[in-house]
């Protein structure tokens, strides 16, 4: 047996070691270069003592850039959410205010004929409207008879007056026919439509016998904002010619220069009636106003949108209602038992 292999191995681990040594002792000078890298640090931050006033201003003037932006859409967002709850409010009205017209079987001439539904006339639009003014409108629009207690059904009722929650004192109010009311009455309703005759009928439309009365008819429901009873309402002259230009879904037209004075920045909608000829009977349909200016002759003009003839008819009006927002079509509306 070797007897000197332990004392080899020793000295191999000797020397193994001797090596790494060396290897272990170029450590320190490369890891003494960083102290002075770090001591350069110092003396710059200490001529440092804080921020600088420039720096406070211009931070400052930043900041107010930008509260200026969100303060200037509070505005915006404000009218945007008043026109959501015009557009919610007068949608669910309008819905309601279908229902109630068959319900309540307010084409009925029983309600709109002065209490006669035999003879009939069919040669005037009919006005079912209890905010509007006594007396017919021109020889066009006929105004029903019809009192107070039908203002208290034709008012929306969503914007409610209170709520028990808020624990404020129930407010009082003045019935009105013994109705009271239960919204803030700021929305409301009305409805226009025309009877026909039909087709075999061959005389006078002012005096239609009932069998010869169309039993339904198209009904066309308006809701209004902010609208009071009594309040004014116009039936203007459109300017025959070249007071009318015709367009692909519409027409513009000019007023008649006693209507320069007439608001039209509170309503959407106007009523325009005409005939085909001067002998043919009236027609009329509610249209969209889509812009308002003054021609070069410093006429009053309405560009609408809506069924109108695309050449100028004969004895065109424009009746406007100050404070129409939205209008629908309901159709297929019982006015007599035929």
């Amino acid at each position: 047996m070797n007897t000197h292999y332990p004392k080899q191995q020793s000295k191999f681990r000797k020397r193994s070691s001797a090596i790494r040594y060396p290897l272990s002792a170029i450590r320190y000078p490369l890891s003494a270069i960083r102290y002075p890298l770090s001591v350069i640090r110092y003396p710059l931050s200490a001529t440092r003592k804080g921020i600088s006033l420039m720096e406070v201003l211009a931070s400052v003037f930043v900041i107010g850039i930008g509260l200026l932006g969100v303060l200037a859409v509070i505005p915006f967002g404000v009218f945007q959410v008043s026109k959501a709850n015009h557009a919610d409010y007068c949608a669910n009205m309008l819905r309601t205010a279908g229902a109630e017209i068959r319900v309540r079987n307010m084409a009925n001439p029983l309600i709109w004929n002065s209490g006669v539904d035999d003879p009939l006339d069919c040669s005037q639009f009919i006005m079912f409207d209890p905010f509007a003014g006594a007396g017919n409108i021109g020889t066009t629009i006929r105004r029903a008879a019809v009192g107070p207690p039908w203002q208290e059904v034709m008012r929306g009722q969503d914007d409610l007056l209170y709520t028990l929650d808020e624990g404020l004192p129930r407010p009082t109010w003045t019935p009105i026919a013994g109705v009271a009311p239960r919204g803030s009455g700021k929305y409301s309703w009305f409805f226009t439509f025309k009877p026909e005759p039909l087709d075999t009928w061959g005389g006078s439309l002012s005096s239609v016998p009932k069998n010869f009365v169309k039993p339904r008819v198209s009904v066309d429901v308006l809701a209004c904002y902010n609208r009071s009873p009594g309040d004014t309402e116009w039936s203007v002259p459109i300017l025959p010619g070249g007071g009318w230009t015709g367009l692909l879904s519409g027409a513009t037209v000019a007023l008649d220069p006693a209507a320069v004075n007439v608001p039209l920045d509170g309503t959407k909608y106007i009523f325009v009636t005409w005939q085909r000829t001067g002998t043919s009977p009236i027609e009329g349909s509610w249209c969209r106003i889509v812009s308002k200016g003054f021609d070069p002759a410093g006429r009053r003009t309405v560009t609408l949108v809506g069924p109108l003839p695309p050449t100028s008819p004969a004895n065109a009006q424009a009746f406007i209602v100050d404070g129409v927002l939205y209008h629908t079509r309901i159709d297929n509306v019982r006015i007599t038992d035929n």
